[in-house]
């Protein structure tokens, strides 16, 4: 039984280019490599997992998006970081982003703690004034 498929092979193959991408000396360099490296290896894991998991021939669809997504961010890695193409400011490095998300998670997690209050509470107002309404228009 074969595992991967050919663009299987490939996405692994831009994986290993992205990871060798982040370790070259660029123009612009970040304060720390760690946390995208982490999402990396979360991203590939889960890939892997869902490729051994999988029972499905869907196995060259999830290598097609892995292929595509890190085929996206080597292109962002190079264009940004070792070729200096993008503004810091509006097209931050993946690395950049990626040490944000890891040095402010607190203040993420608060933003997403209260964007669920504000989801649960329309849901539950929602879900009462529709049962009334159905119920006021039912009973007429």
């Amino acid at each position: 039984m074969r595992w991967f498929s050919k663009s299987g092979y490939i996405a692994h193959i831009r994986l290993i280019g992205l990871i060798v991408v982040v370790f070259l000396p660029g123009q612009l360099e970040a304060d720390t490599r760690i946390p995208f490296l982490a999402a990396l290896l979360m991203m590939e894991l889960l890939y892997i997992g869902s490729v051994i998991r999988s029972r499905q021939e869907t196995g060259p669809i999830r290598a097609d998006i892995m292929c595509l997504v890190w085929s996206i961010l080597l292109v962002w890695e190079v264009a940004g970081t070792k070729m200096g193409w993008t503004h810091p400011v509006l097209v931050p490095t993946p690395e950049q982003v990626f040490s944000v998300f890891a040095a402010q998670y607190p203040v993420l997690l608060e933003g997403i703690f209260s964007s669920m209050q504000l989801l649960l509470l329309g849901v539950l107002l929602g879900m009462s004034l529709g049962t009334l309404l159905g119920l006021f228009a039912g009973w007429i």
